[in-house]
């Protein structure tokens, strides 16, 4: 069974995307902000970090670039979701861009991040 890592500070939104997930036959573990994402991912070792981008702590900027800085996780699928401007949410902070596979603009459709979430683990 694949684990997939849902870091979001909307517990709303983490209660429904764990449920879609966990019907599909996903374990979801989840964290509520990019530092405890981080200590999950290094707890748990999924097969996909699926995270908001503006988030308390830690936003998805840093937990990326703090997940791509350790070997274990250079090639671990992350679908980064947020409501902010994609040039902004994938900006590095140095001019390059942030490592993920892909993006979904909020609102998404359960539809698109189903389909974004099959495609990047290659079921879709």
């Amino acid at each position: 069974m694949q684990t997939i890592l849902l870091i979001d500070d909307d517990d709303c939104l983490v209660d429904n995307l764990r449920e879609l997930l966990e019907e599909e036959g996903y374990r979801v573990v989840s964290a509520g902000n990019g530092m405890e994402g981080v200590e999950r991912a290094l707890a748990e070792t999924p097969d996909l970090v699926l995270t908001d981008f503006m988030m308390p702590v830690a936003n998805g900027r840093e937990l990326v670039l703090a997940l791509r800085a350790m070997p274990d996780f250079r090639s671990t699928p992350i679908v980064m979701m947020t409501s902010s401007l994609k040039s902004v949410a994938l900006s590095d902070g140095n001019g390059g861009t942030l490592e993920v596979s892909a993006f979904l603009a909020k609102p998404a459709s359960w539809e698109a991040i189903l389909a974004t979430v099959l495609s990047v683990l290659g079921r879709g």
